[in-house]
């Protein structure tokens, strides 16, 4: 499903949340043939923007919501109060501020996602350096704990091992070019060829000689 909104036109899959802007020219246009289940929450009010604004959603277009049973959730408990005859408008705006709420995590975890990437990128690309975790870690405004974490998370290892392992797999195909072990651990930032010589026997399970004699074989 395409959406768009203002000059921007955008692919929605399933599973994504489509924030459209307030004040803003706002159109769902969908595939043909293609059948589409939607929900639509519209929120308003005088203090809207400044909402938005607040929770950091003024600029976001779209999110995926990783688990969609609260959002389910929340819009059952606002059918079931808009069938109420009791005054209710107190109750309807705490559900909408759980919705705005639940966006902002989302947001929050898409931008986490986002940086745990790029701090994966500029590992790639200092491998001939000598890198602090902290340092990178402060750099992306996070805590060196933190970043374990969701490193972790998104790549199955922490930073520093990754850009380990990295170094070492770069290394192995530079001698499976026929560079020299030396060669090679200078080029993946190694001034002693003897540690890397130690780390790749670790992480092969066999010697850098070895491994560049049977790939030259």
């Amino acid at each position: 499903m395409y959406f768009h909104c203002e000059e921007d036109v955008l692919l929605a899959e399933a599973g994504d949340c489509v924030l459209l802007k307030p004040h803003c020219r706002n159109d769902f246009l969908y595939l043909p043939g293609k059948k589409c289940a939607a929900f639509e929450i519209i929120l308003n009010g005088s203090g809207l923007d400044g909402i938005l604004q607040l929770y950091r959603l003024e600029q976001m277009l779209w999110c995926r919501i990783p688990d969609r049973r609260p959002f389910f959730d929340l819009l059952k408990r606002a059918g079931k109060l808009r069938s109420l005859r009791e005054p209710i408008t107190h109750r309807l705006a705490g559900c909408a501020l759980e919705v705005i709420q639940l966006l902002s995590q989302a947001g929050a975890d898409r931008s986490s996602q986002s940086s745990i990437a790029q701090i994966r990128d500029e590992l790639e690309s200092r491998l001939h350096e000598k890198v602090n975790m902290g340092e990178i870690a402060r750099k992306y405004s996070l805590c060196l704990p933190v970043l374990n974490r969701r490193f972790r998370e998104t790549f199955g290892t922490t930073p520093y091992r990754y850009w380990k392992q990295f170094r070492l797999k770069r290394g192995a195909e530079l001698l499976n070019r026929g560079l020299l072990i030396k060669e090679a651990a200078g080029m993946v930032g190694y001034e002693n060829p003897k540690s890397f010589s130690a780390e790749f026997r670790r992480f092969y399970g066999i010697s850098p000689q070895a491994y560049r004699g049977n790939s030259l074989a």
